[in-house]
């Protein structure tokens, strides 16, 4: 790819209020995982007769992602090459300039396209012209910013940590615990955590990015060295320590995932099953396993959701699916078979090398389905959720 042009004009409701920023912090991933020396990327938001358009995970990241991923597939079969070959002329290498002209340190994106490829059997052969596969990638950088913790070490020999920041499903106050506990050498029920007020914590700019293992987690460690470092002078229990760290947002280092998806598709009715979805992760040190495979598990299903089923139906300004009967969330019957495959590598620049995943695995699969359905059909969807009406339609156009 010698040049690339995106021009992605956002939605965004009709009340300047409300909307988020004008790039919806996708200048992250703008430029994808690919070596692309000349590009111009813009983006608008544009007010439109409808509810406020606001943040979603990831901002921005599973439309744009879609549409480069998509882009992506239609260069490779207008030169008559296979998608994975094309992406591995073209990917952004350690030490190499990103799509916006960044030195890259920090990348691990053909190892981990390489691992969902061969989880996902790309060479083998399909089982009829019915069939295809997929492939999408996407890599973000993460946020930085200012976090705090404060650590007591307490009488009894337990530990509390106040934490600035709400645990907002992702385990945060769990990995919190752990850490402590790790490094005050103790076992984990003799660590509390709890939330604190603006008069007792410091300032935290809160969970956002996929900052905040980095970030707290960072605080977290200062506060334990801390507080062994005034054990080890003799200080008496208990002990609090106040932290306030500022991480710095690292422009050179970018994590990536890959997934490949494999579905069926009738060519009479266009109905599209999702027979199997693959992620593969560049990781560090997990620090919770479960809480990790939850983070990747939830992410894919919501890109699952985004590519076939969920659609937010408006007319005339007027939401005609406003509730969970006409919204069409996936559910446990509707998931195909799903494998994780993880990469562990070392630069995480969270504590014990960790590395992000909360915003790493819902944006590459409506691409990758999209994509997928392509292959089975001849047919590029470049609309969202794909639906059986749509598949058909495109046939038909055919």
């Amino acid at each position: 790819i010698t040049a690339r042009e995106v021009h992605t004009v956002h939605a965004s409701g009709a009340y300047g209020a409300l909307k988020p920023r004008a790039y919806l912090s996708t200048h992250h991933y703008v430029g994808g995982g690919y070596r692309v020396p000349h590009a111009e990327f813009e983006f608008l938001q544009v007010y439109t007769n409808t509810v406020p358009g606001g943040y979603f995970r990831a901002p921005g990241a599973h439309q744009y992602t879609f549409a480069l991923e998509s882009h992506t597939d239609l260069l490779a079969r207008e030169i008559g090459m296979d998608p994975a070959e094309f992406r591995r002329k073209n990917l952004v290498l350690p030490g190499e300039e990103d799509a916006l002209g960044r030195p890259i340190q920090l990348t691990k994106v053909q190892e981990v396209m390489e691992a969902a490829l061969k989880a996902g059997n790309w060479d083998k052969p399909k089982d009829d012209s019915c069939h295809g596969r997929g492939l999408a990638l996407f890599g973000r950088q993460i946020g930085g910013g200012v976090a705090g913790a404060v650590l007591t070490a307490e009488a009894d020999g337990s530990f509390t940590v106040i934490s600035p920041t709400v645990d907002i499903g992702t385990g945060t106050h769990t990995i919190e615990k752990q850490m402590v506990a790790s490094e005050m050498g103790v076992s984990v029920d003799r660590v509390q955590v709890r939330i604190g007020n603006t008069d007792e914590v410091p300032y935290d700019e809160g969970p956002r990015a996929s900052r905040v293992t980095y970030t707290e987690g960072q605080a977290v460690m200062q506060a334990c060295a801390q507080v062994k470092q005034a054990i080890s002078d003799g200080a008496e229990l208990p002990i609090t320590v106040t932290v306030e760290y500022t991480a710095p947002e690292r422009e050179d280092i970018t994590y990536f995932g890959a997934q490949v998806a494999e579905v069926q598709v009738d060519r009479e009715t266009g109905q599209v099953t999702v027979l199997r979805l693959v992620t593969s992760h560049d990781v560090g040190t997990i620090i919770n396993p479960l809480a990790h495979q939850g983070q990747i598990d939830g992410g894919v299903i919501t890109g699952f959701g985004l590519g076939v089923t969920e659609e937010f139906v408006t007319d005339d300004g007027q939401v005609l699916n406003g509730n969970l009967a006409d919204y069409k969330l996936p559910t446990m019957a509707d998931v195909p078979e799903l494998q994780t495959v993880l990469i562990q590598t070392a630069g995480g620049t969270g504590p014990y090398e960790a590395k992000a995943i909360g915003e790493l695995a819902n944006n590459a699969t409506p691409a990758a389905i999209a994509n997928a359905v392509a292959d089975a059909t001849g047919c590029q969807l470049f609309e969202l959720p794909i639906t059986a009406d749509r598949v058909y339609k495109a046939l038909q156009q055919r």
